[in-house]
């Protein structure tokens, strides 16, 4: 029986498009099975093979961008062995490995592969801190076969060289005259034939200048690994250059040669970039020593330097302020010292209207000066300043996080010929490049009552204390 004005199949057809819409509805908000599949695959981490090792990656993982597989710079460098260099300020990165050079700029599609200028489609980006660049174009560039296992997202490549690089140990840290630096690299030959190899290993100070330590042969047959270990012994030297070395652990076809008639191929070369410090002495003040230091004797500002106020304690050195005078005291080096990283661990007197100066300088004032300055104040500012041609040439003023009397840290002066670099906890404060002191000078620190900062009602007695002093 109908119901009166209805419409049987209008009914059914209408009740059909709702249940219609209300499945597309429920279908919208879960994804089908292939499409799970397909963002499982999309989000499966992407593997590199290099000669039959997976490269690991602590932080940044490789990507695809734009149909190219980017992967960190500096892992693949580590691992291969090729020579990388970045250039901050330019926002570039060099690789080097045999007779090949690779160019890339930030932000820029091309690249040039020995001079040449290539499209590469995407550009090199920094991602996370850490500089990506494609993997494909690197490898190939640099005689490498590269394959590409879609199925399980795995980058395969075979260097060609004949050698896997199983383990590698390259020196880093502090040291000083008389340490050893020692690093190691153990390579396995994945030939049918017996190898020989070579493995050289240069330091090279921030002046320039290399320290070649003698390569050493290295035969194996095939299948056999074996491990070079090398060492130098930094030895008393007056050239010696304290700060930051670079350091190049290489890999030879034969005995370098270093001249223009040498034969010998660099097959695979690991170059770092300030992870090895050098200083000509470290001196933790067991003693105080006059054949390095001098306690000065004078007036200054609105006291005196008094040689009782230079103490030694608890292997610290001590430069105190006794409160019911306005005398204080100060040490300079013996020598003249000139280009080098000067650093010092201290604690800063909690005695208002002083400085501590950490310091290089020579007579008459105002000639040549590289400073750092601590003031006690009601805020924790902290100068860094350089004379040089009878004036002030530079100075930059900033506020410390924290309070330098409370604890000890780490001051800096890096003093080279084209920059001047100070540094609080090795993290750089302030850079110069002009007005620049270029004389020898003398290494001080001191505590003191200047003329010109207001005079505290009551000083109160303290003492600055000394950890260390690295030259």
């Amino acid at each position: 029986m109908k119901l009166p004005g209805s419409n049987s199949k209008k009914t059914k057809y209408l009740l059909y498009l709702l249940l219609v819409s209300v499945f597309i509805t429920i279908l919208a908000f879960f994804p089908s099975n292939s499409q799970q599949l397909a963002n499982a695959d999309t989000e499966k981490k992407i593997e590199v093979i290099l000669d039959g090792e997976a490269l690991i990656f602590s932080d940044q993982e490789p990507t695809i961008i734009k149909d190219r597989v980017m992967i960190p710079a500096r892992v693949l460098a580590e691992t291969w062995g090729i020579g990388i260099d970045w250039d901050s300020k330019k926002r570039r990165i060099d690789l080097n490995y045999l007779e090949n050079h690779l160019r890339f700029d930030i932000n820029n599609d091309e690249v040039l592969i020995n001079g040449n200028k290539v499209d590469m489609n995407t550009a090199m980006i920094i991602r996370e801190g850490r500089i990506l660049i494609p993997l494909r174009l690197v490898s190939e560039a640099f005689g490498a076969e590269v394959s590409w296992d879609s199925e399980n997202r795995r980058v395969i490549i075979d260097t060609k060289r004949g050698f896997k690089i199983i383990d590698i140990e390259k020196a880093q840290g502090v040291y000083q005259t008389g340490d050893i630096i020692k690093s190691k690299i153990t390579l396995k030959n994945i030939t049918d034939e017996k190898q020989s190899l070579w493995v050289g290993y240069s330091l090279q100070d921030p002046l320039g200048k290399y320290y070649d330590i003698p390569a050493q042969a290295l035969d194996l047959e095939s299948g056999e690994q074996d491990t070079v270990a090398i060492s130098w012994q930094i030895t008393e030297n007056s050239d010696l250059v304290s700060g930051e070395y670079n350091s190049f652990l290489a890999v030879w076809d034969q005995k370098p040669v270093f001249s223009k008639k040498s034969q010998a191929k660099k097959l695979a070369d690991f170059a770092s970039s300030g992870d090895i410090v050098i200083f000509r002495e470290i001196d933790h003040f067991e003693d105080l020593d006059n054949k390095s230091w001098v306690v000065s004797s004078h007036s200054i500002g609105k006291g005196d330097f008094l040689p009782a106020n230079v103490q030694l304690e608890n292997n610290r050195l001590k430069i105190i302020l006794p409160g019911e005078c306005l005398s204080s005291g100060e040490i300079r080096s013996q020598e003249l010292m000139k280009y080098g990283r000067y650093e010092i661990r201290l604690k800063a007197p909690d005695v208002p209207s002083t400085i501590t100066g950490f310091f290089l300088y020579k007579a008459p004032d105002y000639y040549r000066e590289i400073d750092i300055e601590l003031y006690r104040g009601e805020e924790n500012e902290i100068y860094f300043v350089l004379y040089a041609g009878g004036e002030k040439t530079n100075e930059v003023v900033k506020k410390l996080e924290f309070d330098p009397a409370r604890d000890f840290h780490t001051y800096t002066i890096d003093f080279f010929p084209g920059e001047v670099s100070f540094y609080v906890d090795r993290e750089k404060m302030a850079s110069f490049t002009k007005g620049l002191p270029r004389q020898s000078m003398y290494l001080m620190v001191n505590a003191w009552y200047p003329d010109w900062l207001e005079e505290a009602a009551s000083p109160g007695a303290g003492s600055l204390e000394i950890d260390w002093i690295a030259y």
